[in-house]
């Protein structure tokens, strides 16, 4: 965390320690509204970057129009023409999408970090599979303070509390952040506004005023006149800085025990069913046990909208408390207790609920080409397989595979785990269930195995290969980085 003795603008050592984390990165995505804050740092980035050696790969500016204000044109191309003028690429996207009637500006947000990791992945193309890019915005310690009072207001544990991360992930909300080379970072998080704007005004540079930030319809702009009063009692924005940081400290911590808990109590089939130990989930810490519940159901609730920490840890009280629990539904998910086949242990299943909200989702997958497919899996078509085909769940056809292969039996599949996982069809046939194929596999269920594999062709080796195929898109090491799905990042 940076902290800053005094008002004036931030000077070139400060500067230049400030952004040494964007360097790594062979691509940098300035998030640059035009704004005080935004614009300070695009000729921040910019001096730091020419004194650089060797000199960032690619800096790019992108500035968002979502369409909501008249004005905004004309401030993007104000950003645009200081951009050129500092020899940086500048690039305006707009966001075209539907406006909610409420949480507008979450919405706006959500928006924003898609079409700049858009960007992001369109410079990184061609630069080889090491190459990294980072999103970076101008959020800071007065932003810091807001978010930490909003959640506050919310009633929201470490997690919320611990408020901005300097670094994150902008896929958040999307399964995809495990996978993706892309990194958020808020370098300017320790410097308060006031600092930015004295370091604009010492060098004449301009900047456009958003009348929204000053609209008390918005949350934040009440909670930013609140904090006028409160910095008279003590409560200023630098103390709630602080603690926001010592809350960051304090979830590391508590993750690397959800880390350790994790490896040693969970297990999964293929992605399909989670199992909790029900024995060490009961004597876990609470925090470890609410945490690990909040992981699970986040693997394997797909694009079902996160469940409420409330209702998690109302969850995890029922399960280490009752003694017999029945099946319930959580953040779009199958929570119940079973006895693990062939022991006495008792865990907790979970499992994707195939049928809630209109069901799990069907989509085409042309030759060629991969897509995701609810947020759990990457759908693979072949090139060389000769049609388009849909993948959506298994369903129905679940029933007649364990008429036709009486091995599936032995994988003990939960009915909605085996009903929920992806399938491809053509012209409504059933063409091939990878998943079935690889546990069909595993337990020497040959014949079978290579019935659900569907078609094989041969790679340029000459090797066989199936043309349809499925890989998840969280990695199975309870190490892996984690992504809250919770929240929208700030």
């Amino acid at each position: 965390m940076t902290t800053a003795g005094n008002d004036g603008p931030v000077g070139d050592n400060e500067r230049d320690t400030l952004l040494a984390p964007l360097a790594p990165f062979q691509v940098i995505v300035l998030a640059v509204s035009g704004g005080s804050d935004s614009t300070a740092l695009l000729h921040l980035v910019h001096d730091w970057s020419r004194g650089r050696s060797p000199v960032v790969g690619s800096v790019v500016a992108v500035t968002v129009d979502h369409g909501l204000r008249p004005e905004a044109g004309a401030e993007a191309e104000e950003v645009a023409r200081q951009a050129a003028a500092l020899g940086i690429e500048h690039r305006i996207v707009r966001w075209d999408g539907p406006r909610p009637t409420s949480g507008l500006q979450a919405a706006a947000r959500a928006a924003r970090y898609k079409l700049l990791s858009g960007i992001a992945q369109d410079k990184l193309a061609g630069l080889g599979a090491e190459a990294r890019a980072a999103i970076v915005t101008a959020h800071t310690a007065d932003d810091q303070a807001e978010t930490f009072l909003m959640r506050l207001a919310r009633g929201s544990g470490v997690d919320g509390l611990a408020s901005i991360p300097p670094r994150s992930n902008p896929a958040i909300g999307s399964r995809e952040a495990d996978r993706t080379p892309i990194e958020l970072l808020r370098p300017l998080l320790g410097i308060p506004r006031c600092r930015l704007l004295a370091t604009l005004a010492a060098r004449s540079i301009p900047f456009s005023d958003d009348p929204s930030n000053r609209d008390r319809r918005f949350e934040r702009v009440r909670v930013r006149e609140a904090l006028a009063t409160l910095e008279t009692l003590g409560l200023t924005r630098k103390a709630l800085q602080r603690s926001a940081h010592r809350l960051q400290m304090a979830r590391e911590a508590l993750e690397r025990a959800a880390d350790a808990f994790e490896g040693r109590a969970v297990t999964s089939i293929a992605g399909l069913v989670y199992g909790i130990d029900l024995a060490a989930l009961s004597d876990t810490p609470g925090e470890t046990a609410v945490r690990t519940l909040r992981r699970v159901l986040s693997d394997a609730g797909g694009a079902a909208p996160p469940a409420e920490l409330d209702a998690v840890e109302a969850a995890v009280a029922r399960l280490v408390s009752e003694s017999d629990v029945p099946v319930f539904t959580l953040g779009g998910c199958l929570i119940g207790v079973a006895t693990e086949k062939g022991s006495s242990r008792a865990v907790v299943q979970v499992c994707r609920e195939p049928d809630r909200d209109g069901g799990l989702p069907s989509m085409m997958v042309a030759p060629g080409e991969t897509a995701c497919w609810d947020e759990r899996f990457y759908a693979s078509v072949s090139e060389i397989h000769p049609h388009p085909v849909n993948v959506g769940p298994l369903g129905a056809d679940w029933k007649a595979l364990l008429g036709e292969f009486p091995g599936l039996d032995r994988l003990n599949l939960p009915l909605a785990a085996a009903r929920g996982m992806p399938a491809f069809r053509e012209d409504g046939k059933l063409l091939a269930v990878p998943l079935l194929a690889a546990l069909l596999r595993d337990i020497g269920e040959v014949d079978a195995a290579r019935s659900l594999a569907g078609r094989i062709g041969s790679t340029r080796d000459g090797l066989p290969t199936p043309t349809l195929s499925l890989r998840p898109v969280r990695s199975a090491r309870p190490d892996r980085k984690r992504t809250d799905r919770s929240k929208n990042p700030p």
